[in-house]
């Protein structure tokens, strides 16, 4: 199968499986929002009792770390996949692929920290340094926005020129990549509420794009059909 060209007969077999990652990636995301530690890495602890949690937390805090780089790998995957199936190419097809990419370096980054936090905290490492992982852990989390904003604004606007999905699909992605883009500077001024409207659009772009590429068959325009078959 040439998933360089999926115009070439395989849009829909390269649509379920971007699909089916997309569905993995909410199923994993909402595991991570429900069971794993960033509720915890967030919060307020003092001192003593961020380090307690900490060696009392080890697997837990190591399942988080290994989750949350598994997210971004699959959100990677899919924006890969959903550029490819645009028959995108040029400056935004790379931006797509940078910012995936990026996000993904980021968050494999970050479980490093919380590996480091798990082992530390559960040998007795000096608390000082286990309260720095600790608050590292939490302040890294979000580190990742821009990318996202970068490789969701680029994804739209191919799925927009493309208009290989509904419309409206392509425009949500648009205005989750604006939402990413503000959601830490809104953090630092105090407005919480932003993130946790960024955590469940996320959540329901994953499934909305993983339920209609799974669903659905890929129709892609003739247009596109024509050009990859002049490129091949």
């Amino acid at each position: 199968m040439n998933i360089e060209h999926p115009q070439n007969g395989n849009g829909p077999v390269v649509g379920r499986v971007a699909g089916l990652a997309a569905l993995c990636t909410a199923a994993v995301f909402l595991s991570v929002l429900i069971a794993g530690a960033g509720g915890t890495l967030h919060s307020n602890l003092t001192a003593p009792q961020a380090v307690a949690w900490a060696a009392q937390n080890g697997q837990l805090i190591l399942i988080t770390g290994f989750a949350d780089g598994l997210v971004n790998t699959l959100f990677a995957v899919v924006v890969v996949l959903l550029v490819v199936l645009s028959g995108g190419r040029g400056v935004p097809a790379t931006l797509a692929y940078i910012g995936a990419g990026a996000a993904v370096a980021l968050q494999w980054a970050h479980a490093g920290m919380l590996y480091a936090l798990a082992e530390r905290a559960q040998l007795g490492a000096a608390d000082a340094g286990v309260l720095a992982l600790f608050t590292l852990g939490g302040t890294m989390d979000d580190a990742d926005a821009v990318p996202l904003a970068l490789a969701l604004g680029s994804l739209g606007f191919l799925l927009l020129r493309s208009r290989v999905l509904p419309a409206p699909l392509a425009w949500f992605t648009v205005v989750l990549a604006v939402v990413n883009v503000v959601s830490t500077p809104a953090e630092i001024l105090g407005m919480g509420v932003v993130n946790l409207i960024e955590v469940a659009l996320s959540l329901v772009w994953m499934l909305a794009f993983g339920a209609t590429l799974l669903i659905r068959p890929v129709r892609v325009p003739e247009k596109l059909r024509m050009a990859a078959g002049a490129d091949a």
